[in-house]
C-alpha cells in the first residue's frame, strides 16, 4: 500500500513493445491501495506508450486497489496513454490516461491535461478512458483541466470515455 507521496515535476515514461505477444506500459503502478495520507501529485509528464500484436494495455497511472488518498495533476502536469497495433490483434487495446482498480473514496483532482489513444486494426474494440473508476466513487473527482480521449477502430468497435465510473457514484464528480 501506499501511505507516503510519489512527487513528479519531470519525465516518467514507460514504452512497451509486443512483437508476437502482449504488451503492457504504465508510467506509475501501484500494486495496492493508496491509504489516506498516500499522495500522487504529477507537475511534470507522465506518458505510457504500448505496441503490440495482442492485449495492449498503456496506462499513466495505475492504482490496482482502493483510492483513499490523493491524485493531483497540476495545471502544468500531462498525463499520456498510448496503444498502438503493429499488426492484427485478436484482442482489445486499452489506453488509460488515469485506472483505479477499486474504489475512489479520496479525491482525483486534474488542472492539468489527460489524454488517452487507442487504435485497433482488426475485428476487435480500441477503447480509450481518460480516467477509470472500477469500483464505487463515494469521494471526490474534479476535473477543471482536460481530458482529451480518442479511439479508433477500423474492423469492430472503437469506445472513447472522458471519464468512465464502472460502478456506483454517491460521491461529487465536478
Amino acid at each position: 500500500e501506499l501511505s507516503g507521496s510519489i512527487n513528479n515535476s519531470g519525465l516518467i515514461a514507460a514504452q512497451a513493445y509486443g512483437s508476437t505477444e502482449s504488451a503492457s506500459a504504465a508510467g506509475i503502478y501501484v500494486d495496492s491501495d493508496i491509504t489516506a495520507t498516500g499522495r500522487i501529485t504529477n507537475s511534470g509528464t507522465i506518458s505510457a506508450f504500448a505496441d503490440g500484436t495482442y492485449s495492449i494495455t498503456a496506462t499513466g497511472i495505475h492504482v490496482s486497489g482502493d483510492m483513499d488518498g490523493i491524485i493531483t495533476n497540476t495545471s502544468t502536469g500531462l498525463i499520456s496513454a498510448e496503444v498502438n497495433e503493429h499488426s492484427p490483434s485478436s484482442s482489445t487495446n486499452f489506453a488509460y490516461g488515469i485506472y483505479i482498480d477499486g474504489e475512489l473514496t479520496g479525491t482525483l483532482n486534474n488542472a492539468g491535461t489527460i489524454t488517452a489513444d487507442a487504435t485497433q486494426s482488426d475485428n476487435y474494440t480500441a477503447a480509450a478512458y481518460g480516467v477509470y473508476v472500477e469500483g464505487d466513487l463515494s469521494g471526490l473527482l474534479k476535473n477543471t483541466g482536460s481530458i482529451d480521449v480518442h479511439a479508433t477502430g477500423t474492423g469492430y468497435t472503437a469506445e472513447a470515455y472522458g471519464i468512465y465510473l464502472d460502478s456506483g457514484m454517491t460521491g461529487i464528480l465536478t
